[in-house]
């Protein structure tokens, strides 16, 4: 083998091996009036043990977080609930959904029901940064004026898109340039991924309407190191 090719493969072996572990810990908890189900990540970032714990403390510390709601709720409002009312629940995982040599992605998606007709989906983005262990959020990879680019692009595509159920103006109100508007949006391999909740710019039946926007849309305004393309 020659030196240039025994060279390729090391660098490719060390690129397998500095790959990011992920375990799945899970809180499990059954009542007879509610029950709890969130697997959640756990990391081991390769020679960085201040980013591993960095990064798994915002983890741990959501979920418990999400649980602690959850138990406080309940004992406030759901002990008193009619027997015919379905039991509460709360259910969550994570996926990973992208990871370059900087930056980890992880997508929560779940499931919160505390009475009523239907529950609500849940969902949150997080955003690491590899070498610091910090979450990461839109302000810190874009600069001021990145909500109006998100805005003017989801806008055009969601205003042609026949398949959303619900008014014009939840459109309109739903994709206007402030942060409460973009609060799951997150890199990709393909670009940014924005996620709008429901009742946010459709009906509950049309689900999380989501909107991939080109890295070239923002490539202005990136700040160093931040992905501005696949």
């Amino acid at each position: 083998m020659g030196r240039l090719a025994l060279l390729l493969v090391l660098a490719l072996a060390g690129v397998a091996l500095a790959r990011i572990q992920v375990t799945s810990p899970k809180i499990s908890e059954t009542r007879p009036r509610y029950s709890i189900e969130i697997v959640y990540p756990r990391v081991s970032v390769p020679g960085n043990h201040k980013a591993t714990r960095m990064i798994n403390e915002v983890l741990d510390r959501e979920a418990q977080a999400q649980v602690a709601s959850f138990r406080k709720d309940f004992n406030e409002s759901g002990k008193e609930m009619p027997a015919e009312i379905p039991p509460w629940s709360l259910t969550s995982s994570f996926t990973e959904e992208y990871q370059t040599d900087r930056f980890l992605v992880f997508l929560q998606s779940g499931y919160l029901y505390t009475g009523g007709a239907h529950g609500m989906p849940l969902l949150d983005a997080f955003i690491f940064d590899l070498a610091s262990g910090k979450r990461l959020t839109m302000a810190d990879l874009y600069l001021p004026g990145y909500l109006d680019v998100l805005s003017r692009f989801t806008r055009r595509k969601l205003q042609a898109d026949k398949d959303l159920i619900g008014e014009a103006d939840w459109v309109i109100t739903g994709t206007e340039p402030k942060p409460e508007n973009f609060t799951v949006v997150f890199p990709t391999a393909k670009g940014l991924q924005v996620v709008f909740p429901p009742y946010q710019v459709a009906a509950y039946a049309s689900g999380m309407p989501r909107v991939l926007v080109p890295f070239s849309e923002l490539a202005s305004l990136a700040r160093p190191g931040t992905p501005t393309r696949p």
